[in-house]
């Protein structure tokens, strides 16, 4: 099998993996995981905006409009998305391993800086959401896994790992 076919089936492995036992709320572990990972981001909006415009797992965006932290707001889509490609390229594990770490990181910023974006574009117009959210929001985690694993490629080329 050639190199691209190996990484292209090891990727859409790796996605149905990922997500059916770490994402999909279909065992124990997967719904502590998700739940932990919105609490804690709950908890950086929280030291962000302040605890008086965090109910539960709304922001309090707008006096007629609250943001409601889903399971799929919480930055795991885009990592597992980006973790797939990792794990699936042909290199040291210890390399995927690092660049798994730094993609965490690095995706869960973005997704915290993505939820602040689209609460200050809400706070002035309720209307903004969706552009906001859907688009803008949505493109940014996007551009962020592609440009880290596209950093990953390289870095790991230039290691020759």
């Amino acid at each position: 099998m050639n190199p691209a076919r190996r990484f292209v089936l090891g990727y859409l492995a790796g996605v149905g993996i990922l997500f059916g036992l770490f994402y999909f709320n279909t065992n124990p572990l997967s719904h502590w995981i998700n739940e932990t990972q919105r609490q804690m981001l709950l908890d950086m909006l929280r030291a962000t905006l302040g605890e008086d415009r965090i109910r539960g797992i709304d922001i309090l965006a707008h006096p007629k409009f609250r943001i409601f932290i889903t399971q799929a707001c919480n930055g795991l889509i885009p990592y597992y998305l980006y973790l797939a490609a990792v794990l699936a390229y042909p290199v040291k594990w210890s390399r995927r391993v690092l660049w798994a770490l730094i993609g965490y990181g690095v995706i869960s910023l973005v997704n915290l800086l993505r939820l602040l974006f689209v609460t200050e574009m809400v706070e002035r117009a309720p209307s903004n959401f969706h552009w906001s959210h859907d688009l803008v929001g949505n493109l940014m985690l996007m551009a962020t896994g592609l440009v880290l694993f596209l950093a990953f490629v390289r870095s790991s080329e230039e290691r020759g790992s």
